[in-house]
């Protein structure tokens, strides 16, 4: 007996995991912290309990409606009374858990988001439904209503993120039309699917397994393309707003202020490239060469590089990193070398020879 509830436990279980993992490896530029996506996952599944209540209530009503089970029954119960009411509470979940978190930068964590939000519910129904009618019904579901719920949670999670990258470019009817979609869209899915199901036909079984396999494949073909086009939300606001990728290349907001102030620094590579007049202003790579805020604050090869107060910049790597205050710079070997024993060296006379080149 033992043996025969922990296979069912596994077979309810371990499908839905890993439908869950092929997702997830689809995220290729930047993970999600794996507290908030274990959130989402929890959350999923305490959706079921709102679910159960919604369902009870729609079944009283359509029941007192309609006097027998005919096909608008059927299409009316499991597209508005089961359909709205198992994706409401994923969508809600969803929507309070990482509309305004800060990780939620990528277009592509929409869908991240939405398949953990969607397999928690999915796998707690799976693991009720197994230990209620068996075994066989576990083999079925996880061909069946796993690889569904997947397919409902990719399309909501397409839209969700759409509605998203609509809200950084400012666009509130866009905004407002994604976030419908991406409830109904997987509502009429869920519906259509649950309805496909019951129907007692000959050919609704073969319609049913069609109808499994081009969602499926439509799931992960969306699966795909996002994950091969996805691209930062401040990125787009950058672009809107600055010009490509930020007012002085990768700078700006590029990258949600990544990799320094505003990815790869306030102005990577220089306010205007390579610094304000490239190759000069008072010497090679001068001006802003490699970043005002490049690498750090007062960053690496900073100042006016190759003569100006002193070669490689008035901090270098940033911060006073790597020497107190002018490594190779103004006083010549003054700060770096001094900190390595170099403190003996003569300044005034390397900067005599500095100052002669």
């Amino acid at each position: 007996m033992f043996w025969t509830l922990r296979l069912m436990l596994l077979l309810a279980v371990v499908p839905g995991v890993i439908l869950l993992v092929l997702v997830y490896r689809q995220d290729k530029i930047e993970k999600e912290p794996p507290k908030l996506l274990a959130k989402l996952f929890i959350l999923g599944a305490l959706t079921v309990i709102s679910a159960m209540i919604l369902e009870l209530i729609g079944t009283l009503i359509v029941t007192h409606v309609f006097y027998q089970v005919n096909l608008v029954y059927l299409i009316v119960y499991y597209f508005i009374v089961v359909g709205c009411s198992e994706e409401l509470g994923k969508f809600v979940v969803l929507k309070l858990a990482t509309w305004k978190n800060q990780d939620f930068n990528f277009r592509f964590d929409a869908i991240i988001y939405a398949v953990f939000t969607g397999m928690g519910f999915a796998i707690i129904e799976n693991i009720i439904y197994v230990f209620q009618y068996g075994l066989a019904t576990g083999f079925i579901r996880a061909v069946t209503a796993l690889p569904g719920h997947l397919t409902f949670a990719i399309f909501m999670g397409h839209f969700y993120g759409e509605a998203k990258y609509c809200e950084t470019r400012g666009d509130t009817a866009g905004r407002s039309r994604n976030l419908l979609l991406s409830y109904f869209v997987p509502v009429c899915i869920h519906g259509l699917y649950d309805t496909l199901a019951s129907i007692n036909h000959p050919a609704s079984g073969i319609l049913f397994l069609a109808f499994i396999v081009v969602m499926d494949i439509l799931a992960f073909r969306r699966v795909r393309k996002d994950s091969d086009t996805d691209i930062p939300f401040n990125s787009y606001r950058a672009w809107y707003n600055g010009g490509g990728y930020g007012g002085g290349g990768y700078g700006g907001n590029s990258y949600g202020g990544n990799y320094g102030n505003g990815g790869y620094s306030s102005g990577n590579y220089g306010n205007s490239g390579y610094g304000s007049s490239n190759y000069g202003n008072t010497g090679n790579y001068s001006g802003n060469s490699y970043g005002s805020s490049n690498y750090g604050n007062n960053s690496n090869y900073t100042g006016s590089s190759y003569r100006n107060s002193g070669n490689y910049g008035s901090s270098n790597s940033g911060d006073n990193n790597s020497g107190p205050h002018n490594s190779y710079a103004d006083n010549g070997y003054d700060g770096r070398m001094e900190n390595e024993n170099y403190h003996d060296f003569d300044n005034v006379g390397y900067n005599k020879f500095n100052n002669s080149r």
